[in-house]
């Protein structure tokens, strides 16, 4: 597609876009049990938000810091990665996520999603086109980071609108078929081992 399609840069659509808190604003002393969800780069996966990697903050913090306040439908972009995990990857936000925030090196941002879709652009930006493009901008010998410019500067095959959600669904469509295959395979493991674990 980043032959067809003309390459803009991301700044060209947002409406707004933040970082998480830095130094004592947000520390390991203020995580709770429960309260507003704290979006870590262990959620951001290849235009895929990971339920996993819990952690929150009290209430009563999160209205300190709603500058950096993360919607359902936000995309949210990992500014930091490593050869698993690409920095510059991002996913939308889902819709039961509940009060939350973004961490340090995580970025939110809100488009003009009359000219380019959060879901679109979660999986342009995790693309390997995008991602190699992106690694060239890092810093950082170990694990690349970009900063919030950076990621402005990102640039993107941008399609029509009509033609950002046909690639939206096929992809989707894909990504389904294949944690459904993963997920069959995962049963017939356990079956297998439980099947062994009776021999034995």
């Amino acid at each position: 597609p980043h032959a067809i399609f003309p390459q803009i840069a991301l700044r060209r659509y947002i409406q707004e876009i933040t970082d998480g808190p830095f130094g004592s604003s947000l520390t390991s002393s203020h995580y709770s049990d429960d309260g507003a969800r704290v979006v870590r780069l262990g959620n951001i996966g290849i235009a895929q938000f990971k339920n996993e990697d819990f952690a929150y903050i009290p209430l009563h913090h999160f209205e300190n810091l709603r500058r950096h306040e993360v919607h359902p439908g936000d995309l949210i972009i990992a500014g930091l990665g490593d050869g698993n995990h690409p920095v510059g990857r991002a996913c939308v936000a889902p819709k039961n996520l509940g009060p939350a925030i973004v961490k340090a090196d995580c970025f939110r941002a809100r488009l003009d999603e009359n000219r380019l879709t959060h879901r679109y652009a979660a999986w342009a930006l995790s693309s390997s086109f995008v991602s190699d493009q992106v690694s060239t901008l890092t810093r950082g010998s170990t694990r690349a980071r970009i900063n919030l410019e950076m990621a402005r500067d990102s640039k993107i095959p941008v399609p029509s609108l009509q033609e950002q959600r046909r690639i939206t669904q096929f992809l989707d469509t894909e990504i389904s078929k294949i944690d459904s295959l993963l997920s069959k395979k995962q049963k017939l493991v356990s079956l297998m081992d439980e099947r062994i674990d009776s021999r034995i």
